[in-house]
């Protein structure tokens, strides 16, 4: 089904109230990609799929069995950084990780890889007791630039007593100093294994031959991130709502979000009034106290210069819900970002439903010459798949019907002088209509969903 997006300045004649198209407003346009994540490891694909649909982390063929192949990716001004760890909190500040009590002395392995460049891969290991780092090691490759065949290696440990737990994480650039990353860079890791006197444990899924399938939905015109973004068929109106779920990952809760930038905090869509209202409804589903959010921000040339923001309580039916939104200047961009729990109260399992996006100055704007009333005709049936009966209660002189689809264009048009007519719409596409008519200085919009 195509955007439902309005674009007002073609509906209302000579009004002063300027269209604003938030893309993909009715959230029925959607990608879905499927890709393999490898078990109990985390990947940045959980970062490049949602908003490129480019897995940095893939299985390959290895020295026995499969391998990850942990590649590098530069579009544009975007640097898609491939790596894998079995932590997902802040490496380098040593959180996370996995129970691990031998005390090795070496972690082996196999790799191959091709570094262009200055490019250098990583392996970061890191060794805790009692929540204490107690050893940190980092091993560089390099080599001559490229190895096309599988070679062992073992790299020293400077453990010196037993700890409680291991982070692992591997990179195919060097994220470290980000110096020479190279677009198209890439390594394969097989076979971890910790080795020394009297070590038994394995590292979990060392071997990266078990990989689990994902299948991520994407609003198109929206960058999302986290695992819980669902296109939901519990929608408002049309076929599917922006779903966005938190999940329990290990010892805490990942947030799911959407955004209309290119990316958090950059980005958007063109809007140019200082004054407005970011409407919509909404549904919060959550087994305790948590919250999810709603951010709205507006900038000229890349400065902010406004915005605004609501909170979103629990409530099992769809609300509506109105945020104002304040510059100190005519803004040139929007953006919009919704969050399915605030961080400080994030709890497994909360969902945030979002539908019908629009903005109040377009519901609302009337032109001081016409009478803008959707009251004075009903459309049946809506959705509609392929007669629309139309029955007009004001006073017909000429009226003139029009149909814009979702990019503002006229795709139907006619001329009747009753006040009761078919309208044959079969021949249009699947998707959100507007449909006008005008009689005399009296002008009504209705809202159509074509099956």
């Amino acid at each position: 089904m195509k955007n439902c997006l309005l674009i007002i300045s073609l509906f209302l004649i000579q009004t002063s109230v300027q269209a604003q198209a938030i893309p993909n407003s009715g959230f029925e346009n959607w990608s879905n990609f499927t890709y393999d994540e490898p078990m109990l490891w985390f990947s940045s694909n959980i970062e490049t799929v949602p908003s490129f649909s480019i897995p940095t982390v893939t299985p390959v063929a290895g020295f026995s069995g499969l391998a990850a192949r942990i590649e590098t990716y530069i579009i544009g001004n975007d640097t898609l950084k491939g790596t894998i760890s079995n932590s997902n909190l802040d490496i380098l500040a040593g959180e996370g990780g996995v129970p691990y009590t031998d005390q090795p002395t070496e972690l082996t392995g196999y790799y191959r890889y091709n570094l262009p460049g200055n490019d250098t891969a990583l392996i970061l290991v890191i060794f805790k007791s009692g929540g204490v780092v107690i050893s940190t090691d980092l091993f560089k490759i390099k080599g001559t630039g490229s190895e096309p065949n599988y070679v062992p290696f073992t790299f020293p440990l400077t453990l010196a007593s037993t700890p409680d737990s291991v982070i692992i994480a591997c990179t195919a650039s060097n994220l470290i100093t980000n110096q020479g990353i190279s677009s198209g860079s890439w390594i394969e890791y097989d076979e971890f294994v910790f080795t020394g006197p009297s070590v038994t444990q394995v590292i979990p899924n060392g071997t990266f031959d078990n990989w689990n399938n994902q299948t991520i939905d994407n609003p198109l015109s929206w960058v999302t991130f986290g695992n819980g973004v669902t296109q939901s068929s519990d929608a408002y109106s049309g076929t599917s709502a922006l779903g966005l779920q938190s999940i329990q990952r290990g010892n805490f809760v990942e947030i799911s979000g959407a955004s209309s930038g290119q990316q958090f905090g950059m980005g958007g869509f063109p809007f140019t009034m200082m004054t407005d209202s970011l409407v919509g409804y909404y549904k919060y589903l959550t087994a305790g106290a948590d919250t999810a959010a709603a951010y709205v921000s507006t900038s000229l040339n890349g400065s902010p210069v406004g915005g605004g923001l609501m909170a979103f309580y629990p409530t099992s039916v769809y609300t509506p819900f109105s945020i104002p939104v304040n510059s100190n200047t005519n803004p040139d961009t929007m953006r919009i970002d919704f969050f399915s729990s605030a961080a400080d109260s994030a709890l497994d399992g909360s969902i945030l439903l979002i539908d019908n996006l629009d903005f109040q100055s377009i519901i609302t704007g009337i032109n001081t010459k016409e009478n803008k009333n959707s009251n004075l005709f009903s459309a049946n049936p809506n959705p509609v798949s392929d007669k629309l009966h139309i029955a007009y209660n004001g006073q017909v002189q000429t009226l003139q019907t029009y149909i814009y689809n979702s990019l503002g264009e006229v795709v139907y048009e006619s001329s009747s002088t009753n006040n009761r007519f078919e309208m044959e719409v079969s021949q249009l596409a699947a998707g959100c209509y507007w449909l006008k008519m005008i009689s005399g200085d009296n002008v009504s919009v209705r809202k159509i969903i074509k099956q």
